[in-house]
């Protein structure tokens, strides 16, 4: 009993940034896109390293979520990538994903 309660859980939390706080036209590295499951419906997450040290989850809007497949998913998570907010309009925005410079 003593061992289970010592039993320390340390999940690390990934704070979340919204869209309109990233500047438009900046390339922002893309660590992985990972499709998730919320209480919303289904979700595609971008990981973006903000620091050496800190990185935070970006909630892609819905049409993303219904036009990427997960080989698409994949393929994104197996090179090295940059996202790029392109446009932004009252609350929508548009994404570009481009190789890394």
């Amino acid at each position: 009993m003593e061992a289970f309660n010592k039993v320390e859980l340390s999940t690390p939390v990934v704070e979340s940034i919204h869209a309109r706080d990233l500047e438009l036209g900046v390339r922002y590295p893309l660590q992985k896109l990972e499709k998730t499951f919320t209480k919303y419906g289904d979700a595609i997450l971008a990981f973006i390293p903000i620091s050496s040290e800190e990185t935070r989850k970006l909630f892609l809007p819905k049409p993303y979520v219904k036009s990427m497949t997960e080989e698409n998913i994949n393929e994104i998570n197996a090179g090295k990538f940059d996202i790029i907010c392109v446009s932004s309009v009252q609350n929508s925005f548009k994404f570009e994903v481009q190789p890394s410079e």
